[in-house]
């Protein structure tokens, strides 16, 4: 039986140009996109959001 694996699916939507990528790139920099546990990687994207102030944070 294969391993079940925690995953997260997320979608940006957005206009064009408007920095989507931008912000997904700079939330896994920030996040330690190094690490290869995606649960790592979501613990630490979540403690990073959370530290934002309420007004940048994602609704």
């Amino acid at each position: 039986m294969a391993k079940e694996k925690e995953h997260l699916n997320l979608a940006f939507i957005g206009h064009v140009d408007h920095g989507k990528s931008t912000l997904v790139g700079h939330l896994l920099l920030k996040a330690g996109y190094r690490f290869s546990s995606p649960k790592i990687l979501h613990q630490k994207i979540r403690l990073h959001c959370s530290r934002l102030p309420r007004t940048q944070r994602l609704r």
